[in-house]
């Protein structure tokens, strides 16, 4: 029996003609979403990275991916992490599941102590990915300074893990935490 919040994400979800993430599915990597954004767009999805949050905002990227050059301009291996409500309310979700799953999160950083000076934070995120299909090099991007060539509009955010940088072996293309 499904629960009245998942019916109307999935409703909210093929309305915006989106394809719908189930708690069963592999989430996709960040390099895989990047090179398959025109098919992606749109798409409610799950994403899985690590998390970079400065004052002005926060970046999912991955340690694996490369910068790519689309349409003769260079951009980073990173997607915008869109949780602002306006944009989150358009997109059809609402403050929970978000809201109780970053009150764990933030509850299991300060049980493992976390420093984002020694750890990676990874993560997944599922919601609504956006780009642009021009993202030439006078297009805009997303996030601050539109430095990012996609964005994703978050719904949820689980699967913490924390990796030691000091200790951390070299990653192979692909591979996540």
């Amino acid at each position: 029996m499904r629960r009245p919040n998942n019916s109307i994400r999935v409703l909210a979800a093929l309305l915006a003609g989106s394809t719908v993430v189930n708690a069963g599915d592999a989430p996709l990597s960040v390099c895989d979403v990047l090179a398959r954004r025109a098919e992606l767009n749109h798409k409610v999805i799950a994403i899985r990275g690590v998390e970079l949050s400065t004052d002005e905002g926060s970046w999912l990227t991955s340690p694996s991916c490369a910068s790519t050059v689309i349409q003769g301009r260079e951009w980073p291996a990173m997607i915008w992490i869109e949780l602002g409500t306006t944009d989150r309310e358009k997109a059809g979700f609402h403050a929970e599941p978000y809201d109780t799953e970053v009150k764990q999160i933030q509850a299991e950083l300060e049980k493992q102590h976390y420093d984002p000076k020694r750890h990676q934070m990874w993560l997944t995120f599922i919601g609504r990915f956006e780009t642009y299909n021009d993202l030439g090099p006078r297009s805009r991007g997303f996030g601050q300074l539109s430095s990012a060539p996609a964005a994703i509009i978050v719904n949820e955010v689980r699967d913490l893990v924390l990796r030691d940088t000091k200790t951390q072996l070299p990653s192979k293309k692909g591979h996540q935490p």
